[in-house]
């Protein structure tokens, strides 16, 4: 294994940190070295070939070795393998994704113009090259080890442009069931991300939302189709997408099950609430007593929520007699939270400012009081 390592021009070649004359060790560590060399490895390969999500001209020829790899089957971390694909697959250019806040680079500059176009190629290099393991890929939705099981959806959930491939095989995978839950969980979140965009809402999620399935399949299932169904849901699917909302860390527990990392629960939780709504409003009546009862730093996602699941995405009218009930409701439990307010003033000063301007509100307590008082004096 690994016997063309060696001929690669590795010295020649960059990554995050310049040459990359290192990444054939850190290869053979992740294949053959002890937990504690494994383990460094990682680390360092998390920093130089795939840099905070930005990958590099090193990159895409070191896929490869990573499929020889996993191809082995039953090598130490093998799902760390797979997730490591999944994250090469999904890179991006670091300049594309950081122009805006390098005030000294001039988008329009031929130099930068051809920079970006060297790193645009090296990232479809990358994932033409991951694209590759997806014979392999589906291979391991049979795994013994569930944690490769999931990993495996997680990475086949990478190239939605192979839909037509991809699809049958998570569907099996889903009507043979899984006795991890966890696995079965990725299987459903899996087949939401390859199936995004394309309604109506996928049946394995809809089955999945049954209460026979382990909690985390729910909790998965819900947001999924939450984002699916939108104006349609039901008023009980959403009520379960604000229970999830309202218990936050409980929420972000089923998350961190995954063997990769998911992102934080906001960057799921809230995209539901804004498709969803607020309905009859039982998700307002939800996510108002989570915010009474939350701390400080807790308070700020229900804020969030609240705005979200009240105003979805819209801006907050210019009259304050404008607003709805919802909208009322969600305003007046903000304006009354003692807990946002003391964090508002403090360390989350800046993040809450920035939450109300994106809906045109105001920005402190005062003049959101001043806000609702108009709206009741107008009524």
């Amino acid at each position: 294994m690994l016997e063309a390592l060696d001929d690669v021009p590795w010295t020649a070649l960059t990554h995050a940190y310049g040459s990359a004359e290192d990444v054939p060790r850190l290869i053979r560590s992740v294949a053959f070295g002890d937990r504690r060399a494994r383990k460094a490895a990682w680390g360092a390969l998390y920093g130089n070939l795939w840099h905070q999500g930005t990958v590099y001209e090193a990159s895409s020829r070191a896929v490869p070795f990573f499929l020889e790899i996993a191809a082995k089957g039953n090598v130490p971390d093998l799902h760390e393998v797979i997730v490591y694909l999944a994250h090469l697959a999904r890179g991006s250019s670091y300049l594309d994704v950081h122009q805006h806040l390098l005030h000294s680079v001039d988008p329009t500059s031929p130099q930068v113009k051809k920079q970006l176009a060297q790193e645009l190629e090296w990232v479809r290099n990358v994932r033409e090259e991951a694209r590759k393991g997806i014979p392999l890929f589906i291979h391991l939705l049979d795994h013994l080890d569930s944690r490769v099981r999931s990993a495996a959806c997680h990475v086949l959930a990478c190239f939605p442009e192979e839909r037509s491939t991809i699809r049958p095989y998570l569907r099996q995978r889903f009507e043979r069931g899984d006795e991890d839950a966890v696995a079965r969980a990725a299987s459903v979140l899996a087949i939401g991300e390859i199936d995004r965009g394309d309604p109506p809402c996928p049946e394995e999620v809809r089955k999945s939302l049954n209460d026979a399935e382990p909690p985390a399949v729910r909790a998965v299932a819900t947001i999924i189709a939450a984002v699916f169904e939108r104006a349609d849901a039901s008023s009980a699917l959403r009520a379960n997408v604000a229970e999830l909302a309202a218990d936050y860390d409980g929420f972000g527990a089923i998350l961190g099950l995954f063997p990769w990392d998911p992102g934080n629960p906001e960057e799921y939780l809230g995209p539901a609430l804004v498709a969803v709504g607020a309905g009859d409003g039982r998700p307002v009546e939800l996510l108002a007593d989570a915010l009474r009862r939350a701390d400080p730093i807790m308070s700020q996602y229900h804020v969030e929520f609240l705005c979200g699941v009240t105003f979805q995405g819209e801006k907050a009218p210019d009259s304050a007699a404008a607003l709805n009930s919802h909208q009322r409701r969600a305003l007046t439990e903000i304006a009354r939270s003692d807990a946002f307010w003391r964090w508002a003033a403090g360390s989350g000063h800046y993040t809450a400012a920035e939450t109300f301007k994106g809906y045109d509100l105001p920005t402190t307590r005062q003049a959101l009081w001043a806000y609702l008082q108009r709206n009741v004096l107008s009524d």
